[in-house]
């Protein structure tokens, strides 16, 4: 029937030579074009983030993303963070995220160098932030203006130590990126490469802190350890709250 309709709609194929992906002769002959290219040192090997099956424990492919009834509408927190500088007293990035999870495998944060970043005094802390933190008191202050070049390079406190991660000499400092927006929260992203494809392209690298298993299972030394990541983002706030680095959660 296929072919017949192949044939009406006039697209002409070779039908009795043609190939079947699935076949063994179809398979081996790209293994074997593969061999020669890698003899031939023509083959460079490159990561990237991909969908990821924690059931399956495999990647997902693009196809398997398009087919109907593979997303589901999902509660997510909102939450404003608070990222302690080094070397400053009392002094904070503010970061909103939708996605506690993340937060454990943080190693920059991004700002557009182009927007203009304000100190917001607000008690005894002070704020970085370019849009006005969200339920500002009524006795916040402005104590500076800095343009975002001028903030690239300050260091932050890690909000978590990942076991086996040996961080970079670099890591945990404000770099620039062209993919922040300003339209809402704060203008400041945290980075987590080990979970966004944007995120993993700007750092370059694949030497990242790993938080969770092949199982999604979040690992040991961490809030929520042993348990499935969607539900370990209470105890990662409930974690963050006590040591009082939560700004908002909503």
């Amino acid at each position: 029937a296929w072919e017949k309709f192949t044939q009406r709609i006039g697209y002409w194929l070779d039908f009795k030579n043609g190939y079947l992906t699935y076949e063994n002769s179809y398979i081996e002959s790209l293994w074997w074009i593969f061999k020669r290219i890698s003899d031939r040192g023509y083959l460079k090997e490159f990561r990237k983030v991909v969908p990821y099956c924690p059931r399956c424990e495999t990647p997902l492919s693009s196809h398997e993303m398009g087919m109907p009834g593979v997303y589901n509408l999902t509660e997510d927190p909102s939450v404003y963070i608070k990222f302690k500088l080094k070397d400053a007293d009392n002094e904070y990035l503010l970061i909103w995220t939708t996605t506690p999870l993340t937060l454990p495998a943080n190693i920059a944060v991004a700002l557009d160098p182009t927007l203009t970043y304000t100190k917001y005094k607000i008690g005894r802390e002070y704020l970085w932030s370019h849009n006005p933190p969200p339920k500002l008191s009524f006795d916040a202050e402005v104590a500076e203006k800095l343009s975002g070049k001028q903030l690239i390079g300050k260091r932050y406190q890690p909000l978590y130590q990942v076991q086996g991660y040996n961080p970079r000499s670099t890591d945990h400092q404000v770099i620039a990126a062209d993919f922040v927006k300003a339209d809402e929260g704060t203008g400041l992203i945290h980075l987590s490469p080990t979970f966004g494809a944007e995120e993993f392209n700007l750092m370059g690298r694949d030497d990242l802190p790993v938080t969770l298993n092949d199982q999604g299972v979040v690992v040991n030394g961490l809030p929520g350890a042993g348990k499935f990541f969607k539900e370990a983002d209470s105890e990662i706030m409930d974690d963050l709250e006590k040591r009082g680095l939560v700004y908002l959660n909503t």
